[in-house]
């Protein structure tokens, strides 16, 4: 079969192809196909389609475990393979840098917020001496949470996404002209200048706490420092996680809410799925379709706990609840209807739903480990 590469290269990594002989006849249709890299024997890095094994040269860039999603492309050098898609990258030093960073200090942002909620309440004597400075910074903080409310809509959604802090980095040199604005209503923003009010304090940071002793609690100022500094590693770890599978979206959110005077939170994972193929018949070889799977957790602040997950597949839509209280068991079924016409008019077909008395089997603020470890090998 003649070789018919099927247009012109985009942006993608170019893999030259110097014979087309031994190519899958896929390939040669004008179809993407899936492919993995790995090393033989004597080292040398392959990149596998099928049966057939290609020799990949190094300045691809290309790591053995990877895998890809390819197809054939017509150069002005002849025919190349173009990589699409990348699944399986290794973690960057940087990244791993950060990570060791933040996942030993990491704490519970609801943990800190609990501690400010129940603080702000007390007279100003049992303050511990907070200067007025530091406590317009807990104020702001606590001021940036976002009403469970406006979960309702789908744009309170998108808002509360936008100044959760996980964005922050993202959005400010997009949108450089509304750095302001974003700083203004950005819950990270607001927990940095907590941290810089509370280190301003002779009193706080690591030489007070040596004072304390090891068997005296902390004062005020330094367990308040420990709390902040452990909440904004956890979105620091949280911010990393995207690093783990760049070739697709996997997004970890959590994110408080003000629910009165008290503190719900959200716990939030977006994950781009690989794409897989469906057939109407034997002859046909298909449209790959790619699916997305949303989960989320619920903590209210009575210590009830529900749990869902969405899974979407082209316009197919299956929807997972689960909850041990059966108030919220009960409450999920009388507000079936109205999910299922949410989604329909979203244009998904309900597939199923379905709802579980029992805990939640998956967790999604549990984020990707580097294959590679965490530890130093000579630490």
């Amino acid at each position: 079969m003649a070789l018919r590469p099927v247009g012109p290269a985009t942006s993608g990594v170019l893999l030259p192809l110097p014979s087309s002989d031994r190519l899958p006849a896929a390939l040669r249709a004008g179809h993407t196909v899936r492919a993995r890299v790995h090393t033989d024997a004597a080292g040398q890095l392959l990149m596998t389609i099928g049966r057939t094994r290609l020799p990949v040269a190094g300045q691809l860039g290309l790591h053995a475990g990877e895998q890809l999603t390819v197809r054939l492309v017509n150069t002005a050098s002849g025919a190349a393979l173009e990589i699409l898609t990348r699944r399986g990258a290794p973690t960057s030093p940087a990244a791993i840098a950060l990570l060791r960073q933040a996942i030993p200090r990491q704490e519970n942002l609801g943990t800190l917020l609990a501690t400010l909620r129940a603080l702000r309440v007390q007279p100003q004597q049992n303050w511990g001496g907070l200067s007025v400075e530091q406590r317009q910074s807990i104020d702001a903080l606590l001021a940036r949470l976002a009403p469970s409310a406006r979960l309702q809509q789908a744009d309170g959604v998108r808002v509360t996404l936008r100044d959760s802090g996980i964005l922050l980095e993202w959005l400010l040199p997009r949108y450089p002209q509304a750095a302001g604005q974003i700083a203004q209503a950005d819950f990270k923003v607001a927990l940095l200048r907590v941290i810089a009010q509370l280190r301003s304090n002779p009193a706080a940071g690591p030489a007070a706490a040596t004072d304390t002793g090891l068997n005296s609690q902390p004062g005020l100022l330094n367990n308040l420092l420990h709390q902040a500094e452990g909440a904004l590693a956890r979105l620091h770890l949280l911010q990393l996680q995207p690093t783990e599978s760049p070739a697709r979206v996997d997004l970890a959110l959590q994110i408080p809410l003000a629910h009165g005077n008290d503190t719900d939170e959200l716990y939030l994972r977006i994950r781009q799925e690989a794409a897989e193929r469906e057939t109407t018949s034997k002859r046909e070889s298909g449209v790959e379709k790619t699916g997305w799977e949303v989960s989320l957790r619920f903590r209210f602040a009575g210590n009830e706990a529900l749990a869902a997950r969405l899974h979407i597949v082209g316009r197919r839509a299956t929807v997972t609840w689960w909850t041990e209280q059966p108030r919220l068991a009960t409450a999920l079924e009388v507000a079936r209807p109205v999910l299922v016409d949410q989604l329909q008019a979203l244009d998904l077909e309900v597939a199923s739903i379905r709802c579980h008395r029992a805990p939640a089997p998956h967790d999604p603020t549990d984020t990707t480990r580097p294959r590679g470890g965490l530890v130093h090998e000579t630490a």
